[in-house]
């Protein structure tokens, strides 16, 4: 860690986290314009980067502006958000294991979600407002209450974070089987469309599905810069942290309605697009050899991750899938590795 002033303001900083956080956005701002340069019509990425700049031919901007801007915009506004919630869940709990899909945040949104559209018809024809309203709301509110049901479930006079993993493991399992019986009890047609929504994918997606999400992002960073001065203390532990005069239930609070709405509003917009907030915090603090991930590289590697998967999802098999596969193939084989690792540094 190194100190730096700047007249009335001084803070600290890690080289090596910066470093590789500018790095990261370098690596997704490339993928991000070679993503729209690929489809149907192909173009290269200095007739993507002109065509952003203002020029191209009618075609061109047609192509760029209209048919893959959004997409790419939600996916990286998705993969951001995801990487922040899975920073903040994992500094929480001081855990690696702990991310907002694995303690069941996610599937609470899903919850939520799923139930506007067996019940509120968004499937079928005049399904509009459910889908830009009901749903990102319903995906709020049901992130909302399963995270503050976790964190009560497992309060014994405090947190205990073992505890915490735990109880989001089994909360998971309940809500995926509730998930199940919805889609089981309903027609087919409605079910089948809430089955290919719950993989999570950026298929169909518009700037209507970017605006909720960029706005979290902004409003969570804003809240975040508000507490950061407190964070550090946070990573020596409670007690210690309370010795330094932090407002350590205020800041865990705040920390843990930051992380569910993230993870819900991602819900709302892609649906469920695992193990990218799982992963994503892992990566960057290996990359940055930092004990707590940096919210700012989770967030840029998130992005990362989400753009890359999108176009792996688009051009590796000749037809597109859905980018929640691609991210659980990468997710599920990391999960088990760092599962054996801290086994092998226990014994």
């Amino acid at each position: 860690m190194k100190y730096l002033s700047l007249g009335k303001f001084s803070f600290l900083y890690h080289p090596r986290t910066q470093a590789w956080t500018a790095a990261i956005v370098v690596a997704s701002a490339l993928v991000w314009v070679i993503s729209l340069g690929i489809g149907e019509f192909p173009l290269n990425p200095a007739e993507v980067i002109g065509v952003l700049a203002g020029g191209g031919n009618k075609l061109e901007r047609t192509v760029v502006i209209d048919w893959r801007l959004a997409r790419s915009l939600v996916g990286l506004a998705v993969g951001a958000a995801l990487g922040l919630s899975g920073a903040i869940t994992q500094r929480i709990a001081r855990n690696g294991l702990a991310s907002p899909d694995i303690l069941g945040i996610n599937q609470g949104a899903t919850v939520a979600a799923v139930a506007i559209m067996v019940f509120g018809g968004s499937a079928g024809a005049g399904g509009a407002f459910a889908a830009y309203v009901g749903i990102p709301l319903a995906a709020m509110a049901g992130g909302l209450a399963t995270g503050a049901a976790i964190w009560m479930l497992s309060r014994r006079g405090r947190v205990d974070m073992f505890r915490l993993v735990l109880v989001g493991i089994g909360g998971n399992a309940f809500l995926h089987a509730l998930v199940t019986y919805m889609l089981a009890a309903t027609d087919l047609n409605t079910a089948a469309a809430a089955k290919v929504w719950m993989v999570g994918s950026l298929n169909g997606c518009t700037f209507e599905h970017l605006w909720p999400t960029l706005g979290m992002l902004v409003v969570c960073g804003l809240v975040l810069a508000r507490i950061a001065i407190d964070l550090p203390a946070l990573e020596l532990g409670e007690d210690s942290a309370q010795a330094l005069g932090a407002p350590l239930k205020k800041i865990n609070a705040a920390l843990l309605i930051v992380s569910v709405l993230l993870a819900a509003v991602t819900v709302s917009a892609v649906g469920p697009v695992g193990f990218v907030a799982f992963v994503a915090p892992q990566i960057s603090a290996r990359l940055a050899r930092v004990g707590a991930p940096s919210l700012g590289a989770s967030a840029a590697m998130g992005a990362l991750i989400v753009c890359v998967s999108d176009l792996i999802a688009r051009c590796a098999f000749g037809w597109e899938i859905p980018v929640g596969i691609i991210t659980s193939v990468i997710g599920g084989p990391f999960l088990i590795w760092l599962l054996w690792q801290q086994t092998r540094t226990r014994k």
